[in-house]
């Protein structure tokens, strides 16, 4: 079993790894759920700043799509906007 820094520091790396590629090929429509655990990784990194602007837009997106489909509750869509409160970059706003 992975530490929480170990996961952060993997997560990281990912990101950082795509983000120095500049090239996302992607071939199909896809929603993403995460489990409870990941899903509060992710918005320490999202308030960390790790991630890029369009993979913070990806998780918002998918929350609120769940949100809509009733696969997730509204308080986790509300829960993680609270996260962007910092944010900046107009494609995630």
């Amino acid at each position: 079993m992975r530490t929480q820094a170990q996961l952060m520091k993997r997560i990281k790396r990912n990101v950082m790894t795509i983000s120095r590629s500049k090239l996302i090929l992607s071939s199909g429509f896809y929603r993403a759920n995460y489990e409870d655990k990941l899903a509060a990784r992710l918005k320490k990194a999202i308030e960390s700043n790790y991630l890029s602007a369009p993979d913070k837009f990806g998780i918002l997106d998918d929350t609120y799509a769940l949100c809509e489909a009733c696969k997730q509750p509204l308080s986790s869509l509300l829960t993680l906007k609270d996260v962007y409160r910092k944010e900046l970059d107009f494609i995630v706003l």
